[in-house]
């Protein structure tokens, strides 16, 4: 089964950058973003690397019926000190279905702020692909070390779906263990994300 092989190869990679990233010899400048969500009908990775004021992006998400590749380069700006946000721009590229390509524009802006029981983040994503867009509010707190997640999904062709997740961190690692539901889709998923920001 496809979806199988998939999962298959995409924890492979995860142990890879698990062992990686938390090599010592490992050099890192700025940031390295990767998750991975898997579901009975869906599977999801995302990987992102910031160098400078230059991000770039790829996912892939592959459902039944199909799979689609996606991938970015943002230039970002910080604007605020106080309350700082970041906001990103840059063209998008899309391979839907592995058949039908699509070129854009991705916008991105983002703010991240500790707090006295851990730290609050906020991101809205929108590209002019399929006018897609994309919402996330986290909430995490050091002791338990546990986030809580919020997302918003959906683009101008009926696609639309919520999530709720709580992620829990490995000891000694810059990764998190991952679980959630999503409310359009009635589904749970699970996954790992590692995040060296």
């Amino acid at each position: 089964m496809a979806l199988k092989k998939f999962l298959k190869n995409i924890w492979a990679g995860v142990l890879a950058a698990c062992v990686a990233l938390n090599c010592p010899s490992t050099v890192l400048a700025d940031g390295t973003f990767f998750q991975v969500d898997a579901s009975p009908t869906t599977a999801n990775g995302t990987l992102s690397v910031e160098r400078g004021e230059i991000a770039y992006g790829a996912g892939v998400s592959q459902y039944i019926g199909g799979t689609d590749l996606n991938a970015s380069v943002t230039y970002k700006v910080v604007i605020g000190e106080a309350f700082p946000v970041t906001f990103r721009a840059g063209p998008a590229f899309q391979y839907e279905a592995l058949t039908t390509a699509k070129v854009g524009l991705r916008f991105v802006a983002e703010h991240y702020s500790d707090t006295s029981f851990g730290h609050v983040f906020a991101l809205g994503e929108f590209t002019t692909i399929d006018a897609g867009y994309f919402g996330l509010l986290a909430v995490g707190f050091n002791e338990p070390d546990v986030d809580f997640e919020f997302t918003v999904q959906g683009d101008n062709k009926g696609y639309l779906d919520q999530s709720v997740a709580a992620t829990i961190g490995i000891p000694e690692t810059k990764a998190r263990v991952r679980f959630g539901y999503r409310i359009n889709s009635q589904e749970i998923f699970g996954g790992i994300s590692i995040n060296t920001f």
